[in-house]
C-alpha cells in the first residue's frame, strides 16, 4: 500500500472545490482631460481651454457603446447602498463593454469586457443631496 501525503491531498481537494473564476475589480479612470475644439466661424478666432472631468457613473453595454445599446440591470437592491447587477450570457449577439461617464462632458472611457465574464455588478453609495457615487465595479 502506498502512502499519500496529506500535503498533496488537501491542496488538490481545495482546487476541485474552488470557484472556476474569481471576481475582478474594474476601475474607471478617476478623471479625464478634454481638449475642446469649436467649429470655425468666419471672422472669429475660437479659443478653448482644456478641462478636467471627474468620473461619475458606469454602465454595461451590448456591443460597442457608440451603438448606444446600454443594458438595464437585472436586479437592484437598495438600503444604505444600491447594487446593480447584469447577467452576461455567453451566447449574446455582441461582446460586452464597460462605459465610464464623466461630469460635464459627453466623452466616455470604454473598454471591452473579458469574454469569460458571466456577470457584472456596480455598487453605489448614496450621497447626501447629489445622488449616487460608484463605489465598486466587479465582474466575474
Amino acid at each position: 500500500m502506498h502512502k499519500i501525503s496529506h500535503c498533496l491531498i488537501i491542496p488538490a481537494a481545495l482546487a476541485l472545490f474552488a470557484p472556476a473564476s474569481s471576481a475582478e475589480i474594474l476601475n474607471c479612470p478617476a478623471q479625464i482631460q478634454t481638449h475642446p475644439k469649436a467649429s470655425e466661424v468666419a471672422g472669429w478666432e475660437m479659443l478653448a481651454e482644456p478641462a478636467q472631468h471627474y468620473f461619475e457613473n458606469a454602465g454595461i453595454y451590448s456591443g460597442h457603446p457608440r451603438e448606444q445599446a446600454s443594458l438595464v440591470p437585472d436586479e437592484q437592491v437598495s438600503g444604505k447602498k444600491l447594487t446593480a447587477r447584469w447577467s452576461l450570457p455567453p451566447d449574446g449577439p455582441h461582446a460586452y463593454w464597460l462605459g465610464c461617464s464623466y461630469r460635464n462632458t459627453t466623452v466616455m472611457a470604454v473598454r471591452q469586457l473579458d469574454s469569460r465574464y458571466r456577470s457584472c455588478r456596480i455598487e453605489y453609495a448614496k450621497r447626501r443631496g447629489t445622488g449616487l457615487e460608484v463605489k465598486q465595479i466587479e465582474c466575474s
